[in-house]
């Protein structure tokens, strides 16, 4: 199911226009820094991923609808020497 239809469904337009600023800026952040100090290496999940709370993208990501609320999810990541991988 794509997330986005799937916020509209139980939150609204307005709540899904909000959530899908919040992870664009979220993958953003992490692309011009990939090592943010508040990224969370993550070994248990494999080697080089980690994870990066979106609740910290989120006064970058606000759009004329606001803001998320209280974002609770997180991107998951890997980054090489050339690239960052969502």
């Amino acid at each position: 199911l794509d997330i986005f239809e799937w916020t509209i469904e139980r939150f609204g337009e307005d709540a899904a226009a909000r959530y899908d600023a919040l992870i664009l800026q979220g993958l953003k952040d992490l692309r011009e820094h990939p090592l943010r100090p508040s990224s969370h290496a993550r070994p248990e999940v494999g080697r080089g991923i980690g994870t990066y709370p979106l609740q910290l993208s989120k006064q970058r990501a606000r759009t004329r609808l606001g803001a998320v609320q209280e974002p609770r999810h997180f991107l998951l990541y890997s980054v090489s020497r050339t690239q960052v991988r969502f």
